[in-house]
Parts: structure tokens; sequence; C-alpha cells
């Protein structure tokens, strides 16, 4: 303790750069657990992101040229099937269930008018 109070600026450099020492550490380990869950969230949507690019055909290419071909193709049939046709009333009632025909007690489905509106607009949008 002698230095201490022999050479008083040293000694206050020390005391000052120990605890800045100090606190810096204790930001560091505090920003290394928010740095960690930031990182697993990345990660987590970094394999997401891999996964959707898997599954769901990006606009590629290749992937234009195949859904052109399908476009195009569309309303004629492959060999020994059925050509494809526009939505009906039956066929909104198999995808969207009762909740689309005004009278589904009667056996017979007419379609309530937003259901109409949207069988047209996708019929229309499948034309060639």
């Amino acid at each position: 303790m002698n230095w201490f109070q022999q050479n008083r600026w040293l000694g206050t450099f020390l005391i000052v750069f120990g605890i800045c020492t100090l606190l810096g550490l204790f930001f560091l380990f505090s920003g290394k657990s928010g740095f960690e869950e930031a990182s697993a969230r990345f990660n987590d949507a970094a394999v997401e992101r891999g996964r959707l690019e898997r599954v769901d055909p990006f606009p590629t290419d290749d992937n234009y040229r195949k859904m052109k071909v399908h476009l195009e193709n569309y309303g004629t049939a492959p060999e020994g099937q059925q050509p494809r046709v526009n939505l009906g009333p039956d066929e909104m009632r198999k995808l969207f269930g009762d909740a689309v025909c005004a009278d589904a007690q009667s056996g017979k489905c007419d379609l309530i008018p937003p259901a109409q509106q949207w069988m047209d607009q996708s019929n229309k949008g499948t034309e060639g």
C-alpha cells in the first residue's frame, strides 16, 4: 500500500482500469445471452427459409417454363382422361361445403353472391 501513496496517479489509474474492466466483462456476458438468443432466432429463420425454398417453387426459369406449359395445356386432357372443365356449383360445394349454397337443404346448390363471384373470377382466370 505504500506505493499507492507514493504514486497517486498510478493507483487511481489502476482502480479506474479495474472498474472499467469489470464493467466491460459484465456487459460482454450480459450481451452474450442476447446474442445467443438472436443467433438461435436467425438459425430458425434460415432453416425455415431453406425448407420453403425446397417446398415452394420460387420463380426460377425452369419453374416458369414448366408453369407456362401447364397453363398452355389447361383444359386438354391426357390420354384416357376427361378434359378439365370450369368450376360449377357442385365443385364449389365440394371445395367449401354447404356454406356457399343458398338452399343447401333442398339438395340443389344455388350459390350465394360472393361464392358466385369467386367462381366466375376463377373460371375467367383459367381461360386460355
